[in-house]
């Protein structure tokens, strides 16, 4: 038994998942960090012992879903793969119940605290590090509440950023293909600039007030925002503002923003460095303030 758990176990690891410690066979779906943190369940597995032993995994934050047999298709007997198949399929649907019921559930709490929060206060500790105005920005205590929208305008999750710049965003709510408005957008967009943080896309929108911005969360996400903008409004011009990641393998800022560009028929900018910019700089929110502050010090 303990054989196929380890293999099971294995097969997240090799695809960036931490598993818990203990795994349970019994074809339900369950729950587990994969950041460490308890109160944070965003992955979740199923294991069925029936027949050949196999399941499915994945992370509900990133939207990352994988399937595992102990063996291949090509070793299974007819009758083996039937069964096989089946189990998975209703696994998925398993997931997608669950999955629906805890969105609709984070859209409720996320309009709860959206509707109690008070404005951001334009000298809270991130936005005066930052040196970005509030703009859609709210508070709860300390913290920074913004809104994760889809292309409708309909609030889908909150993102909650502390004093020190630490994220979170609320569980269970969506994110794929939603996004950070820095204002309300309440008309058709001509022109448009995605990036992917709050602080960038506050720093392109002082400097570019006649354009929407929106901040797609990460990386990651920045391909289905750009597709789902591109749909939702053709004739818009799109412009992506990369972060440029130069000091991380693979640059996934560049890499990912060229890919949503290409897939969305967009384009794509990264931040243009002077000669003496520091190296440690990524976004655009840290090249308008390290030029802001130099011409400070030069005056």
């Amino acid at each position: 038994m303990q054989d196929y758990i380890a293999q099971f176990k294995e097969a997240m690891v090799n695809v960036g998942l931490t598993p818990p410690s203990k795994i349970i066979d019994d074809g339900k779906i369950y729950r587990f960090s994969t950041n460490h943190k308890s109160f944070d369940m965003a992955g979740w597995y199923v294991l069925f012992k029936v027949g050949i032993s196999a399941g499915c995994f994945g992370d509900w934050r990133t939207g990352s879903a994988h399937t595992w047999c102990v063996k291949s298709k090509e070793q299974m007997t007819t009758q083996e793969w039937r069964m096989h198949h089946q189990l998975l399929e209703n696994a998925k649907r398993q997931r997608a119940l669950i999955q629906s019921q805890e969105q609709k559930l984070a859209k409720g709490r996320a309009q709860y605290i959206w509707d109690c929060a008070k404005p951001a206060d334009p000298i809270h500790p991130y936005l005066l590090k930052k040196r970005i105005s509030p703009f859609i920005a709210r508070q709860r205590g300390e913290i920074l509440v913004l809104p994760i929208v889809n292309t409708c305008n309909e609030l889908q999750s909150l993102q909650f950023i502390s004093p020190d710049g630490s994220k979170k965003l609320l569980s269970g709510g969506i994110k794929k293909s939603c996004y950070i408005p820095i204002t309300h957008i309440d008309i058709v967009p001509n022109n448009l600039i995605i990036c992917e943080g709050f602080a960038t896309g506050a720093s392109l929108k002082a400097a570019y007030p006649d354009r929407h911005v929106i901040a797609a969360i990460d990386a990651g996400n920045i391909k289905p925002v750009a597709m789902k903008a591109r749909q939702a409004w053709p004739h818009a011009q799109i412009l992506i503002c990369a972060d440029d990641d130069r000091l991380v393998c693979g640059n996934p800022g560049i890499t990912k923003a060229r890919a949503a560009a290409i897939a969305s028929g967009a384009k794509y900018v990264a931040p243009p460095w002077p000669k003496d910019a520091p190296t440690t700089l990524t976004d655009f929110n840290d090249l308008i303030n390290w030029i802001a502050q130099n011409h400070q010090e030069t005056k």
